[in-house]
């Protein structure tokens, strides 16, 4: 394959590798043209002449399986990883270069659950659209597959919640203690839980399908204390409104649970003083240490995390898209 390349160096149409690679990945040439947003015609014509540079079907019908579909031929498997590791070389080449936001049409791509996003993104879409307007940014709903994404770069970066895995890098960007919000019907009057209390109560849990064990449940079990989680939710807000309406307990940052209880008229009660506080942090692969446009991104969140802390700390409302 390398022989026949040179020998077509100043013929072969080095456009179509990225087409390629992703018809080779998915094994399909509908759904290979939906995915990059071109016509099955233009696909079929873009195999075919793949086929031809490379003198090879790279993509055959597998006659045999149940479900018939495509394979790749050896040479096809071949080419499929050589693309991935070249052209994630030449894609990084790029990012290397040094990154002007008034210059750069770079797209970064983040994964972030509900509150990072109410939280940081409106704020950092202002310093954006004051320091560029060709800079893109997409948020992306992070889940169970969120490090895996990291690990192949296919993120930029993520926002993580405490313990961060070895392997990234990170840069802390806030601690918020834990309070509870309890609607008026909840038979607890004082202005915090003790743990015992906290543990005994009904709860409702916000999760997350990124994270792993729960913070609460991890502080509880050492001493020998469970909370009963009643009901789960995957939205602080949904919660805070569950809570206003029943006897259960929810738990959340304090940095957004004024606005929370003035939304859904619940009141603010001080979690157990064991119950350590959230860090938050920017997260992403360790290889992209190196690379200015990242650490742009990175100086960003830090300065809307600044001003977050300060509207907290002088008593501003920080706007939630509450809906």
């Amino acid at each position: 394959m390398i022989t026949m390349l040179q020998s077509n160096a100043f013929s072969f149409d080095l456009n179509i590798l990225p087409h390629l690679l992703i018809l080779l990945k998915e094994r399909h040439v509908s759904r290979a043209a939906r995915t990059i947003g071109i016509s099955q015609p233009a696909m079929s014509r873009l195999l075919d002449k793949a086929r031809r540079s490379f003198e090879d079907n790279l993509l055959e019908r597998n006659s045999g399986g149940r479900s018939g579909g495509y394979v790749l031929t050896p040479l096809g498997r071949h080419l499929l990883h050589t693309l991935e590791k070249q052209l994630s070389e030449l894609a990084a080449i790029t990012k290397y270069k040094a990154f002007d936001p008034l210059c750069s049409d770079r797209t970064f791509c983040i994964a972030s659950s509900e509150i990072e996003s109410q939280l940081y993104i409106p704020v950092f879409a202002g310093r954006l659209c004051e320091a560029s307007n060709r800079v893109r940014v997409i948020i992306t709903q992070a889940d169970a597959n969120t490090l895996d994404l990291l690990d192949k770069n296919e993120l930029d970066a993520a926002f993580w919640l405490n313990q961060v895995p070895a392997r990234f890098s990170r840069a802390h960007l806030l601690q918020s203690k834990l309070v509870c919000l309890v609607g008026p019907n909840h038979p607890h009057a004082g202005d915090a839980f003790t743990l015992h209390e906290y543990a005994a109560c009904q709860h409702v849990r916000t999760y997350h399908p990124a994270e792993g064990p729960n913070l609460v449940e991890h502080y509880l079990l050492p001493h020998g204390l469970e909370r009963q989680v009643v009901a789960y939710s995957p939205h602080l807000f949904a919660s805070a409104q569950i809570a206003a309406s029943t006897c259960l307990v929810a738990t959340v940052p304090l940095l957004i649970a004024t606005t929370l209880a003035k939304a859904t008229g619940t009141r603010v009660v001080d979690a157990p003083w064991e119950i350590p506080p959230l860090d938050l942090h920017l997260i992403w692969n360790s290889s992209m240490d190196e690379d200015p446009g990242l650490a742009w991104l990175v100086n960003g969140m830090r300065a809307s995390s600044r001003h977050l802390q300060l509207s907290s700390a002088d008593g501003s409302c920080i706007n939630l898209a509450l809906s």
